[in-house]
């Protein structure tokens, strides 16, 4: 009976490795979610990030708050589970594009929201989406 148990054990233990890696080969694939606060906004807003792979492009997805769904642009998947696209965000009076970048770590992406209008102008923040299971 022991010699069962242990052998039930060894099994788990082996396909362990290959249940991480079944995660991770998932990719950027999936919804994503997290909360931040918005520059001009008082409080936080809730981020909801859909993205699906396709070869080495991302498509997708992208809705802050209550605001209308955002088509993600220019979305690509780099090495070592980095992420980059673009979405394009309109006020009453202007139009701003975003850059998202950032690491796909099973289920989490770290990264940086860069806007503004480039060189000294440019603003950064980070990010940390956990993915909806």
């Amino acid at each position: 009976m022991q010699r069962v148990s242990a052998m039930v054990v060894l099994a788990a233990l082996i396909g362990l490795p290959e249940a991480v890696r079944a995660q991770d080969a998932a990719g950027p694939s999936g919804t994503w979610k997290w909360s931040m606060r918005v520059p001009g906004q008082r409080k936080n807003s809730n981020m909801t990030l859909k993205l699906k792979v396709k070869g080495q492009k991302l498509t997708g997805t992208i809705q802050i708050g209550r605001e209308k769904v955002t088509s993600i642009e220019k979305g690509l998947i780099a090495a070592k589970g980095i992420i980059v696209f673009w979405a394009r965000r309109s006020t009453k009076d202007r139009s701003v594009t975003v850059r998202y970048s950032g690491r796909v770590v099973g289920n989490a992406i770290n990264g940086t929201i860069q806007f503004g209008k480039g060189g000294a102008k440019t603003r950064a923040i980070r990010w940390i989406a956990k993915r909806v299971k």
